[in-house]
């Protein structure tokens, strides 16, 4: 007898321990579940949405079918869908992603108010060499999104350096009363290369459009928008023989070059490589009687 009583306290004492296990890992899993639904509402509508149709556990007025067996509602495949809609609705803002980083290097020169890159006599000390380059690091970007993956916003922050080689074998001072002269060498010196250096911070917000379905490394995309810089670096450089020792000289002075500058941007790419044009539209030295140029660029780039 005290055996058999043995026995059925070990079956009630397993039993009871099978069953308090089951309801802790019934309760866990209940509990995970319940904080990945309710921690996102769209999933959550959507559940309430799918299992709005089932009155009864006998009756089915509407919903999906594929997701009720016997009667009653499969909920682990109804959560499944709603997780599937919703973040297949949710997401799409979040993989636009922009065309910014990157690489370029090109053309820059400078357009009077007529739009005329030839300057008049009182001015030509600023006539350029076609070799004139621009360089454009930009490293840092943020897109957003606003229809799906194909249009959106973007912002950035960038290094632009102007070269500006001067055509005249001359280069550029400041009188005493901060006018900007043409500055040259005796004859004697025969000028190898004269030109000024400026670096601008950059910050660009433009709309970018991206068509077709392909995905986002076979799309042509196309931007416009405005790009504001600040003036952080400006010098000059001439480089010059005096009885045939070569000689060079480094200037730093702000030349009266505006500090801040403003204006329009436009670009065309496909894959890694675009195009990239900018005209901005204040004009480049601040001075009352200093010449009135406008600076435009044309890039070639390397998306990253």
């Amino acid at each position: 007898m005290a055996n058999i009583k043995k026995q059925r306290m070990k079956k009630i004492f397993f039993t009871g321990l099978c069953s308090l296990l089951s309801v802790l890992i019934y309760a866990q899993d209940t509990t995970v579940a319940e904080d990945f639904i309710f921690d996102n509402e769209e999933i959550q509508k959507d559940i309430d949405s799918a299992t709005s149709g089932i009155i009864s556990s006998d009756t089915l007025i509407k919903g999906d079918s594929g997701n009720v067996e016997n009667g009653k509602p499969d909920m682990e495949k109804t959560v499944m869908d709603a997780i599937n809609r919703s973040t297949s609705s949710t997401d799409l803002n979040k993989k636009f992603k922009g065309h910014y980083i990157g690489f370029a290097i090109g053309v820059n020169d400078f357009l009077t108010p007529e739009y005329s890159n030839h300057l008049p006599a009182g001015q030509s000390f600023m006539q350029l060499h076609n070799t004139s380059l621009s360089v454009q690091i930009n490293f840092f970007q943020h897109s957003i999104g606003l229809i799906k993956d194909h249009l959106g916003l973007v912002t950035g922050a960038g290094l632009e350096y102007n070269n500006f080689y001067f055509r005249n074998d001359n280069s550029i001072m400041l009188s005493i009363d901060n006018q900007l002269l043409e500055r040259r060498l005796a004859e004697s010196f025969k000028v190898t290369k004269s030109k000024l250096t400026v670096s601008y911070i950059s910050i660009p917000l433009f709309v970018e459009f991206q068509p077709g379905k392909v995905k986002r490394s076979n799309r042509m995309y196309f931007s416009a928008g405005i790009i504001g810089g600040y003036l952080i670096n400006s010098h000059t450089k001439l480089m010059y023989e005096n009885n045939n020792v070569k000689q060079k000289g480094k200037e730093y002075s702000d030349y009266n070059i505006n500090s801040y500058r403003y204006g329009f941007v436009g670009r065309i790419g496909y894959g890694l490589l675009n195009v990239t044009g900018t005209y901005y539209n204040n004009s480049f030295f601040t001075g009352q009687d200093d010449p009135e140029l406008y600076l435009f660029s044309v890039c070639l780039g390397v998306q990253l």
